[in-house]
Parts: structure tokens; sequence; C-alpha cells
């Protein structure tokens, strides 16, 4: 495990680690933090390779007072569970050959309380095999998080297959549209052919207030979670009647809240 700490009026903090390169399960964590700073950023990165695949996650925290980036990326080991402060955006993400999905992971953020607009970004990128010829599907299987009274937040999901293109959610602004993107829903990447995979994911997150936040948990299967993904002008029809259900889908969450389980 690596991690950085930095303070002052502008702080900026970068942790770095790499792990793998080996036969068995291999695991590479990183987190970088900063605090008491006015400005500056967290970024954190982590990698781990070896013959079964290869992930790297990535996360970048702007500072309005505090930033914490956190990242973990394994091959054939549990994710860890990671709780959520004000402030920090995590991604983590495993590959998972030989089990029921070819990769797991999640996205998460959470504002710093500082009521100024701040972006958190986190990316995941997957390399995994195929052996045979099939429909691959990317299951987005959990999504959570806190929307307190006069907060406002925005989100926006996209993935690339096998640099084929990216491909970009609507921007999400209230829990009730977020909530039926996210939870046990289905992206169908295509019928693809046996061989080396490379799935590359994107999570943004723009919060401003005391604390909005908000956690996905995807995986990658031959399998699909139902129902799939509306097309997008259905999407367009949807988030129109989500707009004047955003109040009843208004919750709150704990403070310290605990990433679903993949």
């Amino acid at each position: 495990m690596v991690s950085a700490t930095a303070s002052g009026a502008s702080g900026n903090a970068t942790a770095n680690a790499t792990g793998g390169y080996g036969s068995g399960p291999e695991t590479a964590t990183a987190t970088a933090t900063v605090t008491s700073a006015a400005s500056g950023s967290a970024a954190a990165t982590s990698e781990s390779q070896g013959p079964l695949g290869t992930v790297i996650t990535s996360a970048t925290a702007p500072v309005g007072g505090l930033g914490s980036a956190i990242t973990e990326a394994n091959i054939s080991s549990p994710l860890e569970a990671v709780i959520l402060n004000e402030g920090e955006v995590y991604s983590v993400a495993a590959v998972t050959p030989g089990g029921p999905s070819f990769g797991v992971g999640g996205f998460g953020a959470e504002s710093d309380g500082s009521d100024a607009s701040l972006t958190y970004d986190a990316t995941a990128d997957l390399t995994f095999l195929t052996t045979t010829t099939e429909d691959i599907y990317l299951n987005l299987t959990s999504g959570a998080g806190a929307l307190p009274a006069g907060d406002t937040f925005s989100l926006t999901f996209g993935y690339d297959i096998n640099g084929e293109g990216w491909v970009y959610s609507p921007t999400f602004t209230t829990l009730a549209a977020a909530d039926a993107y996210f939870n046990n829903m289905a992206i169908n990447l295509g019928d693809l052919n046996a061989g080396t995979q490379t799935l590359d994911l994107s999570y943004d997150f723009t919060g401003m207030g005391d604390a909005p936040s908000y956690m996905i948990t995807y995986n990658t299967s031959m399998t699909s979670v139902t129902p799939t993904i509306p097309e997008p002008s259905t999407w367009a029809m949807m988030l129109i009647g989500f707009g004047g259900l955003g109040f009843m889908g208004w919750r709150r969450v704990n403070r310290a809240k605990a990433a679903p389980a993949a």
C-alpha cells in the first residue's frame, strides 16, 4: 500500500501503487490525502498486472479544504470495503478470471462540505480474456447516494470497449434518476470474439453543499442482469419523468457510508 499526504495553502498529493507481475492473486492500493488546504488536488493510481489480466484504477479529488483519493487494483483477490467520507473519491476494481464474472469494481465520491462546486473524477481500465465468442455485458449492480436539502450534484458514467469509442450515460442530477440507472441494469457490450478484451470506465461527480454523494458497483460478465439499458431516446423521456419525482426520491444516508458489495 502506498500513501501520500500534503497540507498548506495549496496542497497537492500523489500516490501510485503497482502490484502483480506474478502468477497468483495480486493487490495494489494507493491513498492520497490533502488536509487544511484552500486549493490543490489529491490523486491516486493503482495497477496490478499478470498473465490472468490487468487492472488500473485512478481517482482525483479537488481540494476546497480537504481531499482524498483512494484506489485499489486486484487480480483474483477480493476487493476491500471502502468507507466514504467527506472530500473523498475512490475507484476499486478486480479482474476475476475463473469466477462468475470477468471483473468487478466500484466508484464513489462525496463532496467536502465547503459549499464549493467540486468535480471528482475516477477511472478503471480492465483487460481480461474470453474463451468463446459471446455477448458480454457491463452490469450496473447497485447505486446509492445522499442529497441533503439545498445541495446539488451531477453524475456522468461512461465506458469504452476495445477502443471502439466512448459511450456516456445521461447526466444525472437527482437520486431517483441515478438510482434507476445504476441499480440492476445491463449494458450489452456486443458479440465479442474470443481473446483479449479491454474495458475502460469513467465516473465524474460534481457536488456542492453539505455532503452530496453517490456510489456505484459494476461487473462485466456473459450473464446480464435485467432489464437492459433502454435506448437513449427512451432515457430522455424517462428523465423528464424523473425530474418530477426527484423530491420523492430524496433520502439521507449515514455520514460514514460503506461501499456496497459488487
